[in-house]
């Protein structure tokens, strides 16, 4: 689950948070270790992304990451993110779709390992 939602939650509950599963602490809630902090080996952050269909020219992609790269450099728009326990990072969209496959395999592997089967 991520931040914002998990923070809305133990604000409203009595919900108590102790670790997370990033691979680093968060820089809103110090306090709070990591699982790995724990001598857990675990690496369940929570990434958002912007995709695009395949074939897209590369014109409108360099455009997009542009934006990306753009609005990210904001003060106020990074302030906002961190107040909701985010931390924009912007990579190149050839570096992001490495990403993106290397997490499809990864998570891929631990759903077929676990048996999971979705259900309609």
């Amino acid at each position: 689950m991520g931040w914002s939602v998990t923070n809305a939650v133990a604000n409203k509950t009595k919900l108590r948070l102790y670790a997370l599963g990033s691979p680093e602490r968060f820089p809103s809630i110090k306090d709070i270790p990591t699982l790995a902090e724990s001598g857990y080996a675990v690496d369940a952050d929570t990434w958002f992304g912007i995709l695009a269909p395949p074939g897209t020219p590369q014109a409108v992609v360099d455009a997009i990451q542009a934006q990306v790269v753009r609005v990210t450099g904001q003060a106020d728009f990074r302030a906002r993110l961190a107040d909701m326990g985010y931390t924009p990072i912007t990579i190149d969209p050839r570096k992001f779709g490495e990403f993106v496959q290397a997490e499809n395999q990864r998570w891929g592997a631990a759903v077929k390992a676990a048996r999971i089967r979705v259900e309609e």
